[in-house]
């Protein structure tokens, strides 16, 4: 049988019957590979949703990304650098959900590069439909 030689013979070799399946199945896992990756970053991110109307629990995961996000983003941080290491106590300092449904106020230990720190802050609506919540730092970071 004649050979064949050059780039038509290569792609006559990936092509052939016994590889036909193979390149197609290596194909399929790779789809279902950035499919399934999709759908777990969609998951990840569905831990940071907001139930309409349910305001979040001071040590949700919601609480703890707004905390660390509201920290990082702060100017005053910037300018000096100041990193969060990591979040560890998150409790509920004034807990009146008859009286004050709106609003949490919480109490966090805060790992930074400049030592640990504890912080203060409240939670309340953003919106009039209660699907969007603003943490606010009112004694700063330190």
């Amino acid at each position: 049988m004649a050979e064949f030689t050059g780039q038509t013979s290569n792609i006559r070799f990936i092509l052939g019957e016994g590889r036909r399946g193979l390149a197609l199945g290596g194909l399929v896992t790779l789809g279902l590979a950035g499919f399934v990756g999709h759908i777990w970053a969609r998951g990840q991110d569905s831990h940071f949703a907001i139930t309409p109307g349910q305001m979040p629990a001071c040590d949700s995961p919601v609480s703890r990304r707004g905390l660390r996000d509201t920290i990082t983003d702060a100017p005053a941080a910037k300018l000096v650098g100041l990193t969060v290491l990591r979040i560890n106590t998150v409790g509920e300092l004034a807990s009146e959900p008859a009286s004050a449904p709106d609003r949490r106020i919480c109490i966090a230990t805060v790992f930074t590069n400049a030592g640990r720190k504890l912080i203060g802050f409240t939670l309340s609506w953003a919106s009039e439909a209660k699907d969007d919540v603003y943490l606010e730092l009112p004694y700063g970071i330190d």
